[in-house]
């Protein structure tokens, strides 16, 4: 997967309006459908990047620990990718 600077995840809308520190968030990530990611949420604060869908709403979350997996019940089951994990990162959430 390499080193990812910025993780950018689809979560469903439920999702997307419950997001807020110390909650998880499961979804696609945005780079890459075939992987699902979870992610524990860290300080939310506001998301000054142009993205390249304007009508598509973000919500960015700095210090957040985040998994993957090949598929949504794999990563609930927590049978998560061997040595994918990553710490501390920011990430962006959308719906």
């Amino acid at each position: 997967m390499g080193l990812l600077e910025r993780v950018t995840i689809k979560v469903d809308a439920r999702q997307y309006q419950k997001a807020a520190c110390g909650k998880r968030v499961y979804g696609q990530l945005g780079s890459s459908p075939n992987v699902w990611a979870r992610a524990m949420l860290g300080e939310e604060v506001e998301d000054l990047i142009c993205h390249e869908d304007e009508k598509t709403e973000y919500r960015k979350f700095l210090g957040c620990n985040v998994e993957f997996a090949e598929s949504l019940e794999l990563l609930r089951e927590g049978k998560v990718i061997k040595g994918t994990s990553l710490y501390n990162k920011t990430i962006s959430i959308f719906c």
